[in-house]
């Protein structure tokens, strides 16, 4: 089983919404706060970037079981980002 480690969400690098108002704030709750994959996974797990970057690539990387892909996805409190079989990390609740 793999280890368990708590991610509190103010430590998430969050990106800045792209589209500005009323939509962006819909599409947040009903997805999640937009991130780039590889900083999480740095932020996490205290990696390089470039390690991160290969591991998404690889199909390693995984949010809820779904392999990650592209640079840039959606991450909502109580997610699960795993890295391998060796450790998952949960994503806390937002303030």
């Amino acid at each position: 089983m793999p280890e368990t480690i708590d991610v509190p969400w103010k430590t998430i690098p969050v990106s800045e919404p792209v589209l500005p108002g009323e939509f962006s704030a819909r599409l947040r709750q009903e997805r999640g706060q937009p991130v780039n994959w590889a900083f999480l996974i740095t932020t996490a797990a205290g990696i390089t970037t470039t390690k991160a970057r290969r591991l998404v690539q690889d199909g390693i990387a995984t949010v809820n079981g779904q392999p990650l892909t592209g640079e840039f996805g959606y991450i909502k409190p109580g997610d699960i980002l795993r890295i391998g079989d060796a450790r998952d990390f949960v994503i806390g609740p937002a303030p």
